[in-house]
């Protein structure tokens, strides 16, 4: 996020400089990760994706995008699991429609804001890495 930040908000391109700022960060948050992560190790059993297997989560993309964002704009009727239904396949209507305006959507409110308020396309940058953690890409770890 620091680099996202270095270069959208304050336009510093230099790949040398970028690196040699966020050198303390990154080793802080790098001994940080290793002593918790050795201190309070994770027992894994068996790799569990949010829908059976990674290609239906990649398919389920669309679609979580899409409610995630009703629900930022709309926040009504808010709960901490949503039903969704992951389309057939890749090929079918709903996943490409969702797909194809989604991506349009994002990179052209990206590249509007980027020139004239560097802020909010920062914003719809840190927005979708907000969004990580329930897209199911990651397989979580069944106990």
């Amino acid at each position: 996020m620091f680099i996202a930040y270095e270069i959208i908000i304050l336009r510093n391109n230099k790949s040398r400089r970028i690196i040699f700022n966020l050198t303390g960060h990154l080793l802080i948050t790098g001994l940080f990760l290793s002593a918790f992560f050795y201190l309070f190790p994770v027992q894994r059993s068996a790799n569990v994706y949010l829908f059976n297997d990674f290609f239906s989560s990649i398919k389920s993309i669309p679609v979580i995008i899409l409610k995630y964002l009703e629900l930022t704009l709309f926040p009504l009727n808010l709960a901490l699991d949503y039903p969704l239904k992951v389309p057939v396949s890749f090929l079918s209507y709903k996943f490409i429609i969702l797909f194809l305006g989604e991506l349009i959507g994002f990179s052209l409110a990206f590249i509007f804001t980027y020139r004239q308020k560097p802020v909010i396309a920062f914003a719809l940058v840190w927005y979708l890495i907000g969004l990580a953690p329930v897209l199911g890409l990651i397989p979580l770890w069944a106990k």
